[in-house]
C-alpha cells in the first residue's frame, strides 16, 4: 500500500527545487511564465519525487504539497513572531515547525509573515462643525413715534408679551398659557411669519404645530399686520386726541396768564 504522506527526504527535496525556481515557486504568470509551462515543470517535479522513497503524487498533488506547507509555515511564522513581541510575559510558544517549513521560510517576503514593515499610518484628523444659529426679530412697534411722560401714554405702549418667538429648528414649542387669539412669531430661515397658538387643554400637555401651507401662512400673515395696523391708527388717533385736547388746556393756560399779566399791570400802575 503506498503512503499518501511524503516523506521528510521528499519534502526537503520539494523545497530545494523550488528554491532553484523562483518564478515557480512565486507562481505568478506573465508572458514568459505562462500557465502551461508551470504545469509541465510541476510534472518534472513530481517525476523526480516520485523517484525518491515514500509517496507518488501526480503534478497537481505536489503543488498543492508546497502550498500547504507554504501556508503553514507562513502562519507558524507569524505567530511565533507575535508571541516574542507580546507583552505581558508568559510561558513560550509551543508551535514547532518541521525542517521542510523552517527550509520555506527565506522563499516568502518579509511582508507575507511580518506585514509592511515601513508603512505610515494615516493622519487622522477630527472636523468639528460649530452650529449657530442667529435670530434677528424685526421691532413690531417702531418707536419713532416717541411717548411723553404723559401718564396717559402708558397704556398706549403696545405690550409684546403676549408674543411668543419661536425657531423652528425641526420641532416646534408651544407655550401652554397663551390664549386662543394669541398670536405668534415664527422665524423659519430669513422670513418672519405670525400665527396664531391654539389654546392648550392641559397645564403639561403639548401639541405639535402642523405644517401650514404658504397660502396659509400668508393668509395668517395678512391677518396679523391687518390688526398691527388698527392697533398702530387705533394709537394715533388717540395720541391726536389727546394733543388736540392738551393745545386747548395750553391755549387756555396762556390765557389765564395773559389775564394775570393785565391785572399786575393794572395794579402796578394804580399803585404809582
Amino acid at each position: 500500500m503506498a503512503k499518501s504522506r511524503p516523506t521528510k527526504h521528499q519534502m526537503k527535496t520539494l523545497v530545494e527545487l523550488m528554491s532553484n525556481d523562483p518564478k515557480l515557486s512565486a507562481g505568478k504568470f506573465s508572458a514568459n511564465f505562462t500557465k502551461k509551462i508551470a504545469k509541465a515543470r510541476w510534472e518534472d517535479i513530481a517525476i523526480e519525487l516520485n523517484s525518491l522513497p515514500g509517496c507518488e503524487k501526480s503534478g497537481d498533488k505536489w503543488k498543492k504539497a508546497w502550498q500547504d506547507t507554504r501556508a503553514t509555515a507562513k502562519n507558524k511564522a507569524s505567530a511565533i513572531k507575535r508571541h516574542i513581541n507580546g507583552t505581558g510575559g508568559g510561558p513560550a510558544t509551543n508551535l514547532v515547525m518541521s525542517e521542510a517549513q523552517m527550509d520555506s521560510i527565506p522563499l516568502m517576503s518579509q511582508v507575507a509573515i511580518s506585514g509592511h514593515l515601513n508603512s505610515v499610518e494615516s493622519a487622522v484628523s477630527f472636523n468639528y462643525e460649530t452650529l449657530s444659529e442667529q435670530t434677528t426679530c424685526t421691532n413690531i412697534y417702531n418707536k419713532d413715534a416717541e411717548t411723553t411722560e404723559d401718564p396717559q401714554f402708558e397704556d398706549l405702549q403696545l405690550d409684546i408679551s403676549h408674543f411668543d418667538v419661536v425657531i423652528e429648528n425641526n420641532q416646534n414649542y408651544v407655550p401652554n398659557d397663551v390664549d386662543d387669539l394669541s398670536p405668534k412669531l415664527v422665524e423659519t430661515g430669513q422670513e418672519l411669519q405670525l400665527k396664531s397658538v391654539p389654546k392648550s387643554k392641559g397645564i403639561n400637555s403639548e401639541q405639535p404645530m402642523k405644517k401650514q401651507s404658504a397660502s396659509e401662512r400668508l393668509s395668517d400673515s395678512n391677518k396679523v399686520a391687518q390688526n398691527m395696523v388698527d392697533l398702530t391708527s387705533k394709537k394715533l388717533n388717540i395720541k391726536s386726541n389727546y394733543y388736540d385736547q392738551k393745545l386747548i388746556l395750553l391755549q387756555q393756560k396762556n390765557n389765564i396768564l395773559s389775564n394775570i399779566h393785565t391785572l399786575l399791570e393794572t395794579y402796578i400802575q394804580n399803585k404809582m
